[in-house]
């Protein structure tokens, strides 16, 4: 990833992006493990009239999960519906368990399948108790990691590009950054910052416009990334929140956020609940007993 450079004298009244980085990091800290209940819908571009329409993809979930790079977490699905393609029925429902505990490997754990015609459940249902696990890369991250948990929607994950810099080295940096072509900082009639850098890869270059509200800790309102490179068309991914909620007494958390690719796929995340969890409840909520006797399959075990 190349450098971006930063215009570090803000503009109007926003703060400088090392004040921003912090209260974003102060908060996070603060998140150690996290409970979630919430549900998902997909939505498509209808290409006659242009109006979205929800798609058969749906779930229903509950998330504990650590707050850091690789950590463990357990999702159960109840369930997940997706597309049957020639299969029995238009769609399928699955029951499922998704876990990593201290070992790295993630292990998938299919309970309960479930004919489903895109609207309701079907009769014909079947117990499949199968497993696998898994070793991925150490920078993959899972649907549960990203967008189920809502840490996709965070301001520190939209500026993640500067999230590597410690704050006090900024200044030592201004000048390097600055001669890059790059980012600045500014702030609106409604009290809102914007963040705009470019990120100039080997084959594309990127525009990152970030939307934060200062009132809620810099909480993220919108992030827009679109990708620009010869000889293909522009590719645009916006993430948005459209409601953040207080857990902890102090601390705004997204609950109801928006993924859209390109303006014809948009995936939507209703955050049911969330609260923060004593780090001394890891052993109970995040370790999964699989049944006796269930033979687990296990790939990519060699070194990441």
């Amino acid at each position: 990833m190349g450098l971006c450079a930063v215009l570090f004298a803000p503009a109007h009244g926003a703060p400088p992006i090392e004040d921003i980085l912090g209260e974003l990091r102060r908060n996070h800290d603060k998140l150690k493990v996290l409970f979630i209940e919430g549900s998902t819908k997909k939505y498509e571009r209808d290409s006659m009239d242009s109006s979205w329409r929800v798609a058969p993809e749906t779930s229903t979930f509950s998330l504990v999960i650590e707050n850091k790079k690789r950590g463990w977490y357990v999702l159960e699905m109840k369930p997940s519906i997706t597309r049957w393609e020639k299969g029995a029925a238009p769609c399928a429902a699955m029951w499922s368990t998704e876990f990593r505990d201290s070992d790295g490997f993630t292990t998938y754990w299919s309970k309960v399948f479930q004919h489903h015609d895109g609207l309701k459940l079907l009769p014909e249902r079947s117990e499949r108790n199968s497993a696998s696990r898994r070793k991925e890369s150490v920078n993959s991250y899972s649907w549960a990691e990203t967008f189920l948990s809502a840490f996709s929607f965070s301001g520190r994950t939209a500026l993640h590009f500067f999230d590597g810099v410690p704050v006090e080295m900024f200044s030592q940096l201004r000048k390097q950054l600055i001669e890059q072509t790059g980012l600045t900082v500014s702030d609106d009639e409604a009290g809102l910052v914007r963040v705009s850098y470019n990120n100039y890869l080997p084959n594309e270059t990127q525009t990152h416009e970030v939307i934060l509200d200062p009132a809620k800790g810099f909480g993220l309102v919108r992030y827009t990334r679109t990708g620009k490179s010869a000889g293909r068309k522009d590719h645009t991914r916006t993430y948005e929140v459209l409601e953040h909620r207080k857990i902890a007494g102090d601390i705004w958390y997204p609950v109801h956020c928006a993924d859209t690719y390109d303006g014809i796929i948009k995936n939507e995340l209703l955050l049911s609940q969330v609260s923060i969890r004593e780090e001394g409840s890891l052993d109970r909520e995040l370790t999964v007993k699989l049944p006796d006797g269930l033979e687990v399959k296990t790939w990519n075990a060699g070194p990441q």
